[in-house]
């Protein structure tokens, strides 16, 4: 309460002054005829007084600010706000995309021919290795006529040799040795096509791997058009995704990307290997591909990925302020309100230009230095020049 009396009294008293400059100054007026001297004397005497009642109004204003910080009864009310440092380092920027996992040595097999299964080798989750049979066919018909072509080379075999003996001997007609020997290497090339007819009857392993999943059962029939089993070898898998063309040629083969699998908690860190050259008209996009190291069996065929891929990154002496403290003027200008010291703490409201937005940061390319102090909590409250009380947490 005293403060408050010293400050009306001292109000009076500038009151005073101004009043009593006033009368002297009409009162000369009158007396005397108004000359260009007298006018540059009235007119510094009027900027003296104007000086005198902006110094007046700054004081007042100073006083009113110590007494909101000293009030402790809760009679003015100061703002209280928290402040942030200006962080500085490496600013990074992703995009987002959704990818799919895929793998080269992902076979479903079928059979060649139409056949009753009549053994199954392996059981589902067995290793194999390429060139294994998994499953065996009936191919008793098959092998009764190799048997059966195998008695008419052996009678063929005959005849041409007689037929060539003969011939040896100038005896016989040349016209019977051909056709013995005709018949005899028909039949031979029959038997070798038969031979590996017989292969595919014998369903066996593409490559090394691991058998997922067995579809018939033995005594069922096999056909070309019916799955058997499908093997797989998920050693090295890579992803696909789809990303919009915009970014086409804002990124390239080794750039870096953190890929999610959500669905079982794993994160890892990967680059580029390839980029389609071709857009999807149907969406407007193009490929990229990951090679992925799936040692662990942890990765499968076709599960989903949130793909972050790196497109853009500043120095290591970037502004970097959280995107939550940015306001918006209504003409579209960013600002944020810094803490001025000048005797006391005010709120200043800086205009500034960002760059990038990502996790929740952002870039700031002018407007803040490193010595800034933001305010952070109550920075919606305030207008610019107000006393406030800063709280440290």
């Amino acid at each position: 309460m005293k403060q408050t009396k010293e400050k009306m009294n001292f109000q009076n008293q500038i009151i005073s002054i101004l009043s009593l400059s006033a009368v002297m100054l009409f009162s000369q007026c009158g007396s005397e005829p108004i000359r260009n001297g007298h006018i540059a004397k009235l007119q510094k005497e009027k900027d003296s007084l104007r000086q005198v009642k902006q110094n007046v109004s700054q004081k007042i204003n100073d006083l009113e600010d110590q007494i909101k910080l000293l009030d402790t009864m809760g009679y003015h009310n100061v703002p209280v706000v928290t402040v942030t440092k200006v962080k500085t380092g490496i600013f990074k920027h992703y995009f987002v995309v959704q990818g799919v996992v895929e793998s080269d040595k992902n076979a479903t097999i079928n059979s060649d021919v139409g056949a009753k299964i009549l053994k199954i080798r392996i059981k589902e989750g067995d290793r194999v290795k390429k060139g294994q049979i998994l499953m065996e066919l009936d191919s008793r018909v098959l092998t009764n006529s190799i048997e059966e072509l195998k008695n008419q080379i052996d009678l063929a075999t005959i005849v041409y040799n007689k037929q060539k003996s003969l011939w040896d001997q100038k005896i016989g007609s040349e016209m019977q040795y051909l056709e013995a020997k005709t018949n005899k290497d028909g039949l031979e090339r029959k038997l070798q096509t038969i031979n590996s007819q017989l292969e595919n009857y014998h369903i066996m392993a593409p490559f090394d791997g691991l058998v997922d999943e067995i579809f018939p059962k033995v005594g069922e029939m096999a056909s070309p058009a019916m799955p058997l089993l499908r093997v797989m070898n998920l050693d090295q898998v890579y992803l696909k995704a789809d990303v919009s063309e915009d970014y086409f040629g804002r990124i390239k083969v080794g750039d870096t990307a953190i890929i999610d699998f959500q669905s079982i908690g794993i994160e890892l860190k990967s680059s580029i290997t390839r980029i389609g050259n071709y857009i999807n008209p149907n969406n407007r996009t193009f490929k990229i591909r990951f090679e992925l190291d799936n040692k662990a069996q942890h990765l499968v065929p076709n599960m989903l990925a949130v793909v972050k891929v790196l497109d853009y990154t500043a120095g290591s002496k970037s502004i970097i302020i959280p995107s939550k403290l940015l306001q918006e003027s209504p003409q579209g200008d960013e600002f944020v309100y810094i803490i001025h010291e000048n005797g006391s703490s005010r709120a200043q409201k800086v205009m500034i230009t960002t760059g990038k937005t990502y996790g929740g940061e952002v870039e700031v390319l002018s407007g803040l230095n490193t010595e800034n102090e933001i305010i952070a909590t109550g920075a919606r409250n305030i207008k610019d020049g107000e006393v406030v009380g800063v709280h440290t947490n």
